[in-house]
């Protein structure tokens, strides 16, 4: 009887050591199953992640773009306007000095026709005085 007894703890030892081997590796696959479940989740999470940076990269990208055309369009208005201002200033100038060359020429007419005023006054004065000589001359 202590031998049948024996028998039936070992065969239930048995029993039991399979079944707990049974259960440690059904624990094992949910372990494993698990861990693969989180290594999915976590790659689809840097997936994802990677995908967001990318994107605000190119609408960094994009609106770095966006500031230099901006940029380069206020420096071209600048220049345009500051060329504008020379070429404003340029003409005004040139009005001026003809103005001014206009008013000289005039003032140098003006000058002419006295001095030769005064030279047709001067002849006429001469011109007289040498009659007056010459009449002189004559009676003497």
């Amino acid at each position: 009887q202590l031998e049948e007894e024996r028998a039936f703890l070992q065969s239930k030892t048995q029993s039991l050591d399979e079944e707990q081997k049974q259960q440690i590796l059904e624990l094992e696959k949910k372990v494993n199953e698990a861990k693969r479940t989180q290594q999915e989740y976590y790659e689809r999470e840097l997936k994802n992640l990677q995908n967001r940076l990318e994107e605000e990269v190119t609408q960094l990208n994009e609106a770095h773009s966006k500031t230099l055309e901006e940029l380069a369009w206020k420096h071209h208005m600048a220049i345009e306007a500051v060329h504008s201002n020379a070429i404003r200033d340029k003409k005004k100038l040139q009005m001026e000095l003809e103005e001014q060359h206009n008013k000289d020429k005039l003032n140098l007419e003006e000058d002419k026709n006295q001095l030769q005023q005064e030279l047709e006054n001067l002849k006429e004065v001469l011109e007289d005085k040498l009659n007056t000589a010459n009449q002189e001359a004559r009676i003497l």
